[in-house]
């Protein structure tokens, strides 16, 4: 699945086969049911960068059916967060997870998750020792806050969630250390939040002249 596809053949079978990979996933996890709750399934040793990425298409693709094992892949989540090498690939899987069950994830996660993410961005982790990993775990809170700002339907929610996001990006505008990605990062939660925000107006219009 990393290999570069070179033409549109190669395209169609890389997403034929991702679509075969979750087809196979959703077996698994029907095939365990409610064992799936046990830590032998879902463990913080087991993790990976590239198990980190799969865990939100695991979301995307079962929508409900993933619910029941929603705390514990969370708890789990939360565990990783002590392991620094993890944290920003946790951090953008949270916004993944937002979009993919959004109410519920504000009901039960949003609290907790913006107090990671503010944690997070923490000046002690970009020092100047620490470039490469602040530029990563800066990428990684932009992809939290973008999808969560996506995948929260409560204005009131959203608004909260906002201000975190202008006053993460006032921090990052004024360190003159961080890396081009985590400017185009920063650029693109802002305008994807712009899209969000519009809907909100609207909305919030709408019962003004009720």
């Amino acid at each position: 699945l990393d290999a570069k596809a070179i033409s549109s053949d190669d395209k169609t079978n890389k997403h034929d086969l991702q679509a075969l990979l979750c087809d196979v996933l959703h077996a698994i996890i029907e095939k365990l049911g409610n064992s799936l709750h046990g830590d032998k399934y879902y463990s913080v040793k087991l993790f990976s960068p590239i198990y980190l990425e799969a865990i939100g298409t695991i979301f995307h693709a079962l929508g409900d059916e993933i619910l029941p094992c929603c705390d514990h892949m969370m708890d789990v989540l939360y565990e990783g967060l002590s392991q620094p090498e993890l944290k920003p690939q946790i951090l953008a899987c949270f916004g993944e997870i937002a979009l993919a069950i959004g109410k519920i994830f504000e009901e039960k996660y949003l609290q907790a998750v913006r107090k990671e993410l503010k944690e997070a961005a923490n000046p002690r982790y970009y020092d100047e020792d620490k470039v490469d990993y602040g530029n990563q775990l800066r990428q990684g809170i932009c992809k939290a806050y973008s999808g969560i700002l996506r995948g929260i339907k409560d204005r009131k929610s959203g608004l909260k969630v906002a201000a975190d996001l202008v006053e993460f990006i006032e921090a990052v505008s004024e360190d003159k250390s961080r890396g081009t990605s985590v400017t185009y990062a920063a650029v693109d939660v802002l305008d994807q939040f712009g899209f969000t925000a519009e809907s909100w107006k609207e909305g919030l219009i709408s019962e003004l002249w009720r």
